[in-house]
């Protein structure tokens, strides 16, 4: 037998792994410490320490024999209004870039690393893309949740959700995931959940959350948006499970001509109230305005949209001035070629809307995705920030 103890900052768990399979946790009390007695062998052994708030130690190997090793955690960044974004395909490097040159301003980034693929399993790409995203985090002490996405239309998310051994043992899995990498938590997104599954997805949320606090790691979930009771989410009982919810305020209109716009302000501010709400039962400080930075032309849906800069290359192919483009009631810019409407997100329109989370008290604001926004956005932020 073997004894690995050490200590570390109170609350904040140690777990054990040998080879990528945890072994144990201990969770450190008053006195600091940590302890762990195991049978030695060839196996490699690693440690990794988490508390939520906290940036994650990462993995340590340690080596055989009686081992001691201390723990210190840097506290993530704290400002009074969040702000984070998703990174992802196909302007993940656009993206990066983006993170990079405008890091002090965000406290929570989340690149979209992992994918449920053939028989439930939990993949992540470990490519250097998302290293890169850990590294600038790192620098700027941010949180890095990624996303874990899946269209619930799949059989195996599906059993994910509604077996109750397979949704304890996927459960297990992501838990696992998010240590090993060295990530702080991680951001759910299911969509598309029958309203027949609620309780069920309900029950993987609230079983996710707890296990995912015992190794002191941190939930957030992206929810669909919605302005009454019902549907495959239940508003309050995930905000009470969740560390943060975010209601992704965007493609309100999917599938139809535009006007009207994608996520028009008086939208997005009746979604939020309606979280809030006694209905909605999403505690403020808890939940995120997810916006987007992208447009549509002649229609809503993914065939359609715009990042900015094809945009911009829309309106100089077609020699038209920037007095061409007009703006609504809500300060959303657009314009009509060739009979078809573009509306589309600037770094004003988005402003406009950030006003919503000053006036109901919430946590902050999300966006999908960076790598495909106007440049005057961040300029934008940084002056909400302030309060200006």
């Amino acid at each position: 037998m073997v004894e690995i103890r050490g200590n570390g900052p109170v609350g904040a768990v140690v777990t054990l792994f040998r080879q990528d399979t945890i072994v144990s946790r201990h969770r450190i009390q008053d006195d600091g410490e940590y302890f762990f007695k195991i049978a030695d062998g060839p196996e490699r052994k690693f440690l990794t320490c988490n508390r939520v708030g906290y940036k994650s130690s990462g993995r340590i190997k340690i080596p055989s024999g009686n081992v001691s090793s201390d723990f210190y955690l840097s506290p993530i960044k704290q400002q009074r209004k969040t702000v984070s974004a998703w990174i992802s395909t196909p302007v993940f490097r656009e993206g990066i870039e983006s993170f990079t040159n405008h890091a002090s301003l965000f406290t929570h980034i989340s690149p979209m690393a992992y994918r449920i693929v053939d028989k439930g399993r939990i993949h992540w790409n470990p490519d250097r893309e998302v290293r890169s995203v850990q590294q600038v985090a790192y620098q700027h002490s941010i949180a890095v949740y990624p996303s874990l996405g899946a269209d619930y239309r799949s059989p195996i998310v599906r059993d994910m959700i509604r077996n109750p051994e397979i949704r304890v043992r996927q459960i297990h899995r992501i838990a696992q995931q998010m240590l090993w990498f060295g990530f702080e938590g991680v951001d759910l997104d299911f969509e598309g959940i029958d309203p027949a599954d609620r309780n069920d997805f309900t029950t993987f949320v609230r079983l996710l959350a707890d296990t995912l606090h015992s190794y002191g790691l941190f939930l957030s979930v992206t929810l669909q948006p919605k302005l009454q009771s019902g549907g495959g989410q239940d508003y309050q009982a995930i905000g009470e499970a969740a560390d943060i919810v975010r209601i992704m305020c965007y493609d309100n209109h999917w599938g139809k001509p535009i006007p009207p716009h994608h996520s028009d302000y008086t939208w997005v501010r009746n979604v939020m109230r309606f979280a809030i709400s006694d209905l909605g039962g999403i505690p403020p400080e808890k939940l995120v305005m997810a916006l987007p930075l992208y447009g549509h032309r002649g229609k809503v849906d993914g065939e359609h949209a715009l990042f900015w800069t094809e945009v911009v290359d829309i309106l100089k192919e077609a020699g038209l001035p920037e007095s061409h483009v007009q703006r609504n009631a809500d300060h959303l810019p657009f314009f009509h070629i060739q009979g078809e409407a573009v509306y589309f997100e600037d770094g004003l329109s988005v402003r406009k809307k950030l006003d919503i989370i000053d006036e109901l008290g919430l946590q902050g604001v999300c966006f999908w995705r960076l790598g495909q926004e106007d440049p005057q956005l961040y300029r934008f932020i940084d002056d909400w920030l302030k309060g200006e």
